[in-house]
């Protein structure tokens, strides 16, 4: 029997192993490559926008946790109802941030709320 995984048809391949690209050409033109350059460097810099809100937002995390201070407490605070907000709506919502960069949200969130300040490393003496 035939493997029908990956067939040719003219100057055109058909996939069904992933299902994408069905009928991709076999060349580019250096107009389309342009666009896919562009296209993957755009993206590239949206997840890495993306992957830094969410960095940020788990160091204030971490950072806040024990509220020593006033401000300390608001920024915990303001990071806690960032994970944890029923509106997910937006570009930089938690929910968003976590389905552009492939994270499962509700995990990240049990991992947060399992995290005990006197557990945690200690913190790198500042560089100043």
């Amino acid at each position: 029997m035939e493997n029908l995984t990956n067939l040719s048809v003219g100057s055109h391949r058909a996939s069904w192993s992933t299902g994408i690209n069905l009928l991709e050409p076999e060349c580019l033109l250096p107009v389309q490559y342009n666009h896919l350059i562009r296209k993957s460097h755009v993206v590239g810099g949206e997840i890495k926008l993306m992957l830094a809100v969410l960095k940020d937002a788990i160091r204030a995390y971490i950072r806040n946790m024990d509220g020593r201070t006033a401000q300390a407490r608001r920024d915990f605070l303001e990071t806690y109802q960032w994970f944890h907000s029923a509106d997910q709506d937006g570009v930089f919502a938690y929910d968003s941030v976590c389905g552009a960069l492939g994270l499962e949200p509700s995990l990240l969130r049990r991992w947060l709320k399992s995290l005990h300040y006197a557990e945690l490393p200690a913190r790198r003496a500042s560089a100043h």
